[in-house]
């Protein structure tokens, strides 16, 4: 009995790396899942979509749930579909603002930020700063950033990239906290 192997690229398109959809048909226990909703700047709205193998489809129906997509996303998935320029520019703009994103963090003494190849960036809080208080202080300036409390991720934030003034408000709150 083969061993199933699922492959999550979610951040695909960021990465610059080709997908591996294809490989579903020549392997008859692979899936490939993707998400639709990061590539659109969809985040919110929970738009995913797969390859899978004939032989597992049938089981993945049974355990389907009717509704698996709200109709706010349906209409912005299928509009962005639509408009393969615009999923292009979204996509682009994002690696764009990650890149700019990423060497600005890298200014920041207590950061120590990984390069990406999603639409994010996890940073290493450092110099003594705690991770959650960080991102606490930085909430009550209107900033909401991913903290961790697993101990693996417990000393990282992590920060999306959006839009240019987004990252630049981030940026200010940062340089207070210094």
């Amino acid at each position: 009995m083969p061993i199933l192997v699922v492959l999550d690229e979610a951040y695909i398109e960021f990465s610059g790396n080709e997908s591996r959809m294809q490989w579903v048909k020549k392997h008859d226990n692979l899936i490939v899942l993707r998400t639709f909703s990061k590539r659109a700047g969809l985040a919110g709205l929970r738009v995913g979509y797969g390859s899978f193998p004939l032989s597992i489809i049938e089981y993945l129906w049974r355990a389907k749930q009717p509704y698996n997509v709200s109709v706010a996303a349906e209409v912005a998935a299928c509009a962005a579909l639509q408009n393969p320029k615009y999923l292009e520019l979204v996509k682009d703009t994002l690696i764009q603002e990650r890149d700019r994103l990423f060497k600005l963090l890298k200014e920041v003494p207590f950061l120590n930020p990984y390069p990406s190849y999603s639409n994010f960036i996890l940073c290493e809080v450092t110099s003594g700063m705690d991770a959650k208080k960080l991102k606490d202080d930085l909430s009550k300036m209107g900033v909401m950033v991913r903290h961790y409390n697993k101990k693996e991720l417990k000393g990282y934030i992590r920060v999306t990239a959006g839009k240019p003034e987004q990252t630049d408000a981030l940026m200010e709150c940062l340089r207070r906290l210094s």
